[in-house]
């Protein structure tokens, strides 16, 4: 409701006006709570920073989304989840009063999800920035294993550099069987003593073909923080034929999902390689990226 929501109204809002945002929003949270949802998560994540421009400077953003969040869960009589814009540390210089304006108004018993130092976080502990300004519960919602940012990738290593977090939500791909394995490797990895000894049984239990791990490099983690490295990868025959065995001869509910990475890596390494040819170019690639790729 953050891009659309006339925040001028939430202080006068009147249950007399049906038509008010409030209204609106309240009515659709009762249906889903009708229609069997067991709890409701108002989300102000990745809304555009132009709170200023739309309301005046004589408004707290941080002040007014924690009224909305109060108002919410009062009307409901439930408690609710909670996404402040400000979710993680290096979005903070964006609104750098948000959080302590939100602190002073914002319900203790709203749980509030964060994501850490970055969105995309290395390492996530109990004791984070967010922890100074909220005494609210904090679950982490960590995007550890998201891939909604690069569509092209997807990520299914150990769960790394998080250790005995008391609340996390782990942000999945939407591939019921590929999340259904993620969930299993977090279950097994993140407090053992030989992640990566463990993933590797897991991924066995759920018939990944032991050639997988000869590209294993290219899925295992997310590339984090706000200035990524980017990794070297020596390339060579055994890649592309792990490629061709995981393409053609691999078959089941997995191999289906990760099909189009796996071809999308196959053309990655063709054209880092450079051995694929102006005609698989043209064809295979988005016409942007393809008049980039002919022009070298």
């Amino acid at each position: 409701p953050g891009l659309d929501f006339n925040f001028k109204t939430l202080d006068n809002s009147s249950t007399n006006n049906k038509s008010c945002d409030f209204e609106l929003l309240y009515n659709k949270a009762k249906q889903l709570l009708e229609d069997g949802a067991d709890v409701i998560a108002l989300l102000l994540d990745d809304i555009p920073n132009n709170f200023e421009i739309k309301f005046g400077n004589n408004v707290s953003e941080g002040r007014i989304h924690a009224l909305l969040a109060n108002k919410l869960s009062k009307r409901l009589k439930k408690n609710i989840y909670f996404v402040p814009r400000i979710y993680a540390d290096e979005l903070i210089e964006d609104a750098p009063n948000y959080l302590s304006d939100l602190s002073l108004f914002l319900n203790p018993n709203i749980i509030v999800f964060y994501c850490g130092e970055n969105v995309v976080s290395k390492t996530l502990t109990n004791n984070s920035t967010i922890n100074r300004f909220l005494p609210n519960k904090i679950v982490y919602w960590d995007n550890y294993y998201a891939n909604d940012y690069c569509p092209r990738r997807f990520f299914i290593g150990p769960y790394t550099g998080r250790k005995k977090l008391n609340n996390f939500m782990i942000n999945p791909t939407g591939s019921l069987n590929t999340d259904l394995l993620i969930l299993d490797i977090v279950a097994n990895t993140i407090n053992s003593p030989k992640p990566h000894k463990d993933w590797l049984k897991i991924l066995n239990d759920h018939r990944v073909p032991l050639t997988f791990n000869i590209i294993k490099k290219f899925f295992l983690k997310p590339d984090f923080g706000s200035k990524p490295s980017l990794p070297v990868h020596k390339v060579n025959s055994k890649h592309f034929e792990a490629l061709e065995f995981l393409l053609w001869s691999w078959k089941g509910k997995l191999s289906r999902e990760w099909y189009p990475y796996l071809f999308g890596l196959k053309h990655d390494l063709q054209v880092n390689k450079k051995v694929l040819t102006s005609e698989r170019i043209i064809k295979t690639q988005t016409q942007p990226l393809a008049h980039h790729l002919e022009k070298k």
